[in-house]
């Protein structure tokens, strides 16, 4: 399952300029720290090869100022970043 995993994501047609990612621990999507009309935001982004559905980048975020370290829960259930002055989940 993790073979080729930097070369395929490096080729997901995402749509936004992405900057950071971390794979969820069941692997089947990314969190993505990604620009889009000159504003950060946090995105998940399907990876399940075997899903029926078309892949698309679904935004978590949409208030301004940097993003930074997010990583997903253990569990994967709930993702957490740290933006200057807080640590929201």
């Amino acid at each position: 399952m993790w073979e080729g995993i930097r070369r395929r994501l490096t080729l997901l047609p995402v749509n936004v300029d992405v900057g950071y990612q971390a794979i969820n621990p069941d692997g089947k999507s990314v969190l993505l720290i990604a620009g889009a009309a000159g504003q950060q935001n946090l995105y998940v982004y399907p990876l399940d090869e075997l899903s029926r559905d078309e892949p698309v980048a679904r935004q978590l975020t949409s208030t301004s100022g940097n993003k930074g370290d997010a990583q997903w829960s253990p569990d994967g259930k709930e993702v957490f970043t740290w933006t200057p002055g807080a640590f929201t989940r």
